[in-house]
């Protein structure tokens, strides 16, 4: 016999009972397939976990299953004891229908990672962060470089590999302007991105929701300026399974803590009954606490933990953090635009590299940057395009598009531009900036050999 579970996503859920696949009843079971690929579930799992032994008929079946359900669906078995596990694989089976230990195991897949979140929505808030204004080209936090891509591409990435299809994005509308310039006014593959400007001084949830009536399905809110790491999908099956209109995590680092992984809730999931009542609140400021608001108005409310990584570049400390923990694999789903030619260094393209390079950590180097051969690099560093240092002796630093360091330079703990922050201590805890570097901002020299010129 066979049982229809609650869908995960529009994935399909299935379980065999210890009966085993049906017999008589195969043509039963292919039109239970047909169904619910035709009602929206383009991936099949099944539990066989009650199954002792497999027979070849069953095997035969589960194979013609495949065969009938594909290419409209993806099938899988899940659960299965170690025997039958073992039997799949020894007919090749396991080559038309993937077979996985869990469940777990099976939707971390990507042919079933990609459904667990299809009909979620997603907000995405893009604060502005005056501090980023010299460091991001459009001055949104959102749009600042990580690893050769703006930090919002790699969270609309991160979204789509769950499935979710249609995101909201959240701005000031000079910023919503160049936002749409690098991701075009219809979205991209496998995702609508729809643009919405809002008031910097009022809450954007509130503002969106009236704007477009609330919200139509469950919808997750998500910082645009902000790397995550964290089991999404998770999340949002506790707040279904709850029936909470609300749902808000907090994210706990594992390890070694980033900053901001323990901060205040930032991401949350809403429900439709909890964007009506957001549509018909009264406050709107910026500092304004809508859970909140949204539980004296009736709504349930329930905050969850989580262990995984957030991290925020709303400010330059913040933004070579991102760097830091990017670079050291802390958020494993990041695609560089690099490619990583040996461990610890990317290069894009049109980058000069020297015959001898000697490093001591992790290095990123943008499309055009020069480093000569009598470079020494320690700790992290990032040369991003157009950037170049010669017989430089560089620490913890990062050298924006157009700066050149000269061959006397030390460039240390720093974010390096052509006209700003050159001195701003970068990565330290250091209570104060340090000394200006010779040549910027009036500065003495200071004892320090170095020096920092606009490129051409």
């Amino acid at each position: 016999m066979i049982a229809v579970k609650p869908p995960i996503g529009s994935i399909a859920n299935l379980e065999v009972s210890k009966a085993g696949f049906p017999g008589s009843a195969f043509t039963g079971m292919v039109d239970i397939v047909r169904s619910l690929v035709a009602s929206g579930h383009p991936a099949i799992l099944i539990d066989i976990s009650a199954l002792g032994r497999i027979r070849a008929s069953e095997i035969a079946a589960l194979l013609e299953l495949a065969a009938r359900a594909l290419p409209d669906a993806f099938l899988g078995v899940y659960g299965g004891q170690p025997a039958v596990r073992q039997r799949l694989a020894d007919v090749g089976a396991d080559r038309v229908v993937r077979s996985f230990v869990s469940l777990e195991r099976a939707l971390s897949h990507p042919a079933f990672r990609r459904h667990r979140l299809s009909g979620v929505s997603a907000v995405v808030l893009c604060p502005e962060a005056s501090a980023m204004n010299a460091i991001s080209p459009s001055g949104t936090a959102a749009m600042s470089d990580v690893m050769g891509r703006p930090v919002l591409e790699h969270g609309l990435n991160f979204s789509a590999g769950f499935g979710v299809r249609h995101v909201s994005i959240l701005a000031a509308e000079a910023d919503v302007h160049s936002i749409a310039a690098r991701f075009g006014n219809g979205g991209r593959k496998h995702q609508n991105l729809f643009y919405a400007s809002v008031e910097g001084h009022l809450n954007p949830l509130v503002q969106h929701a009236k704007q477009f009536g609330g919200f139509r399905e469950t919808t997750v809110v998500l910082l645009g300026d902000a790397l995550l790491d964290c089991d999404l999908p998770a999340i949002v099956d506790a707040h279904q399974q709850s029936g909470c209109d609300v749902t808000t995590l907090t994210l706990k680092s594992i390890g070694k803590s980033l900053a901001q992984s323990t901060s205040d809730p930032t991401i949350a999931v809403v429900s439709p009954n909890a964007g009506q009542a957001l549509r018909d609140m009264a406050g709107q400021d910026i500092g304004f606490n809508c859970w909140r608001e949204l539980e004296r108005m009736g709504c349930s409310v329930r905050g969850v933990t989580q262990y995984g990584h957030q991290l925020s570049v709303m400010h330059p400390q913040s933004y070579f953090a991102a760097w830091s923990a990017a670079m050291a694999g802390r958020f494993p789903t990041l695609d560089p635009a690099a490619t990583e030619i040996e461990a610890g260094l990317w290069v894009q393209a049109n980058t000069r590299l020297p015959r001898r390079l000697d490093r001591s950590g992790p290095l990123y180097l943008g499309a055009g940057a020069r480093v000569t051969r009598n470079s020494r690099l320690k700790g992290v560093n990032v040369l991003l395009p157009n950037a170049a240092c010669s017989g430089a002796h560089m620490t913890n630093s990062l050298l924006l598009p157009g700066v050149t360091a000269s061959k006397t330079a030390w460039v240390d703990s720093m974010i390096a531009s052509d006209d700003w922050a050159i001195h701003h201590p970068i990565a330290t805890q250091a209570a104060r900036p340090g000394p200006p570097l010779e040549g910027v901002d009036g500065g003495a020299q200071h004892g320090v050999p170095s020096e920092i010129a606009k490129a051409g």
